[in-house]
């Protein structure tokens, strides 16, 4: 047997040993305890938020292309009503061989960029006058598109099934478009290949064990990645209702339904108009993230392990200080004393270790400083460039050129690229400056290393908006060195959409040797990215791409007098077709004539209220050029036909106060002016309408409200009363002379007007009273 007291006094010798053991071995199986726990709980619940998270924008990327792809087909189904040639078919009784040729190629130019199209039909009075299919045997009969026009809403996606003689089925959605009050008389029906939007939208974002689909309010399946499922409708469903009634642009939800706990996430598209909702089975869903944490669990113990086994070997091997610990205490347990090693003093070796430490990292810091003192001077000389070139040294800019690393010579050849960030006001709203600086001078370093494949490259952040990029030694010699850059551009704008999510407009000006046209060519390349109100944001702009075409002046008059006339009539449909047309009139002006066009509308917009009053109080305040910075920072069509229906709105608000105001006065005057002018027979509404700057529509209805009976009638009951006291007071007057004479240009409508208000003729009128006058005398 082992004596008690050996083992006693051994253990006692060793106490110091056990308690580090024991000490490692809590500490270790403590570190483990809080990692299974971290995991458990914690790295579970953020795995479900970043799956969440991952699934809403991958729903909300979903929401925007379905959103573009429905829009899509809907201006498409617009483009084609009115084309010249189906409006010929759509209004003539009689089809045109010349129209039928220029449908025919029209809608093949127009398959080119939209391979999606399967079908279009152009329907004109009971009866299809042009029909053109991708498929053969999928024409649809007469009765079909009869009843598509006929119930169909308008510019509404309908998802339909079509069969071929082979009973092959086609999945299509089906756009009808016909112009509002036309009844459905001439339509056009547009059938869009939903296989082709189905890869569109879901080739990306699709998982085998995911549903994705996008409905419309009422609960309609519009798309879904399951195509056999369209046209269902899911109005009644718990997940429906719950994404509506919580009244928030996304969210997730669980369901449990036919024994399995159902995972739903949802996105509302921008225009409220559709929902996106993925369903995933619970299991399915987070199978991966268990698996995923377990491992993570025991890697992260063994590591742990390894890490406090080998920090132990390696600080007594290289560190001095660890290693005398280590050696005192291999000197306790034996039982001698603890002696010093014959090294320097552990201050000693702190100290030298600090020093080394702090020169070192005062070295990096000055290396950072210098660079950055010579970034931020280079980019204010660049700057100073095309902000002040009037201040420039032209004998020691082209030193300042090199000296900056601008360019890589004095006389290479050389273009300026500048890039805009779309959705700009979305950008700043999201991000904070340390995120923006960060995303733009990614964006500068992607574009970078993107053409230096092809040639040099320098880039400059202007602003939180927009980058320039400088491209040195392009070699003109290689005839395709435009399309290189272009391509080079074009895949660094990919990258950055990608990496990023941010979408950009790109300008690349032309080549030029001259070192001083750098300004000409930044205002180049800035100009193209204007362009982008017209053309689309995320494009990619050079001297080839902008086509400027000339106006057709009279037209725009036409449309802008029309567009004033339907604010006076508080027509807002009308107002915004024709925005849409004068839009589509100048739309191939410059971009500058383009701006001063919608400038000048604007301008007469806002000053419709002073055409009603003489004084202009009450009208809008507004500042010339606040419009005008306002326009030019349009990025779309689609934010100025905001911007131009919220000037609609304010401008009739402003316009009805003023007429209730002084619409009695108004019809007072009119009263009064035709009381003194009925002998005039000339005088009708259009010409008193026209005298009083309003519409004879308007003038019209305010004359009947106030004064209680039509214009017509009420100058014809005047005249009649007027010819009534000439016959009663003058009897030498013939009824020839008098109906002249009161302005009535009709002897019969005169008789037959004075005969149906008294019940007696003018002749017979003037007998009785004369009659009268003789039986009393």
């Amino acid at each position: 047997m082992i004596n008690r007291e050996v083992l006693s006094s051994s253990l006692r010798s060793k106490k110091l040993l056990i308690k580090l053991l024991l000490s490692y071995l809590g500490t270790a199986i403590v570190a483990v305890l809080l990692i299974t726990l971290l995991n458990t709980y914690w790295v579970k619940n953020e795995s479900i938020k970043d799956i969440n998270s991952i699934t809403e924008l991958a729903l909300s990327n979903i929401a925007v292309l379905g959103t573009n792809m429905f829009e899509s087909t809907q201006n498409m189904a617009f483009v084609l009503y009115n084309d010249p040639y189906v409006k010929n078919l759509l209004s003539s009784s009689e089809i045109d061989g010349l129209d039928i040729m220029g449908v025919t190629y029209d809608i093949e130019r127009l398959k080119i960029s939209n391979p999606s199209i399967f079908s279009v039909y152009v329907w004109n009075k009971n009866s299809i006058v042009f029909r053109t299919s991708r498929g053969i045997g999928y024409e649809e009969s007469h009765e079909t598109i009869s009843e598509i026009v006929r119930e169909g809403p308008v510019l509404y996606p309908v998802p339909r099934r079509i069969s071929n003689n082979n009973d092959k089925p086609v999945d299509v959605y089906t756009i009808i478009y016909h112009e509002p009050g036309l009844g459905d008389d001439s339509a056009i029906v547009l059938n869009i290949d939903a296989n082709a939007l189905y890869n569109q939208v879901y080739t990306e974002f699709s998982k085998p064990q995911q549903d994705i689909f996008i409905v419309d309010k009422t609960g309609k399946v519009l798309l879904h990645n399951d195509i056999e499922r369209l046209s269902t409708n899911i109005k009644n469903e718990t997940y429906f209702r719950n994404a509506v009634a919580a009244g928030r642009s996304s969210g997730s939800f669980s369901v449990y339904d036919g024994g399995h706990n159902w995972v739903y996430n949802y996105v509302i598209a921008k225009n409220k108009k559709y929902i996106v909702f993925s369903k995933s089975e619970y299991s399915m869903l987070f199978s991966k993230v268990t698996k995923i944490r377990n491992t993570i669990l025991l890697t992260c113990s063994v590591v742990l392990v390894l890490i406090f086994f080998l920090s132990i070997m390696l600080s007594r091997w290289l560190y001095t200080p660890i290693n005398n610990v280590f050696s005192n205490i291999s000197v306790l347990f034996k039982g001698s004393n603890i002696s010093q090693p014959d090294k320097p003093e552990n201050n000693e070796y702190k100290f030298i270790s600090q020093a080394v430490g702090s020169l070192v990292q005062r070295l990096n810091t000055l290396e950072k400083d210098n660079e950055s003192n010579f970034n931020i001077m280079r980019t204010a000389f660049f700057k100073s460039v095309l902000t002040e070139p009037g201040n420039i040294n032209k004998d020691i800019f082209p030193d300042n050129i090199l000296k900056y690393k601008i360019l890589n010579s004095i006389n290479g050849n050389y273009c300026i690229i500048v890039m805009r960030l779309d959705n700009y006001n979305d950008f700043l709203l999201n991000n904070n400056k340390e995120a923006i600086d960060f995303q733009l001078s990614s964006i500068g370093n992607i574009s970078s290393e993107t053409l230096k494949e092809i040639s040099t490259s320098t880039y400059f952040v202007m602003d939180n908006e927009h980058l320039v990029l400088v491209i040195s030694d392009i070699n003109r010699d290689n005839t395709g060195y435009e399309e290189e850059i272009t391509e080079a551009v074009e895949h660094a704008q990919d990258s950055i959409l990608k990496l990023l999510n941010i979408g950009i407009t790109i300008g690349i000006s032309g080549v030029s040797s001259n070192i001083f046209d750098i300004k000409d060519k930044y205002d180049e390349a800035f100009g193209f990215t204007n362009y982008r109100f017209i053309y689309g944001k995320n494009t990619i702009f050079t001297g080839k791409t902008v086509k400027i075409k000339e106006m057709e002046k009279d037209k725009v008059n036409h449309y802008a007098n029309a567009i004033l006339n339907s604010i006076k009539n508080g027509s807002k449909d009308a107002y915004c077709d024709f925005i849409f047309k004068y839009y589509s009139l100048i739309r191939n002006c410059s971009y500058d004539k383009i701006v001063k066009l919608f400038f000048q509308l604007a301008n007469s917009i806002l000053h419709l209220p002073e055409e009603l009053q003489t004084s202009h109080k009450g009208s809008m305040e507004f500042d010339i050029q606040d419009i005008y910075a306002k326009i030019r920072s349009f990025e779309s069509y689609e934010d100025l036909i905001n911007w131009f229906e919220e000037l609609f709105d304010k401008t009739e608000t402003i316009l009805c106060n003023i007429r209730n105001k002084k619409n009695p006065d108004l019809v007072e005057q009119v009263l009064k002016y035709i009381n003194e002018n009925y002998r005039d027979s000339n005088i009708s509404a259009n010409i008193i309408a026209d005298k009083l700057s309003i519409t004879p529509q308007y003038f019209s209805k305010i004359f009947n409200e106030y004064a209680g009976v039509s214009f017509p009638d009420y100058i014809n009951n005047v005249r009649l009363e007027k010819a009534k006291e000439l016959i009663l007071s003058n009897e030498k007057l013939n009824i020839g002379s008098i109906y002249e004479m009161v302005g009535y240009n009709n002897r019969s409508y005169f008789t037959s007007s004075f005969t149906k208000k008294y019940g007696i003729s003018p002749g017979r009128f003037r007998s009785e009273i004369a009659s009268k006058k003789i039986s009393e005398s």
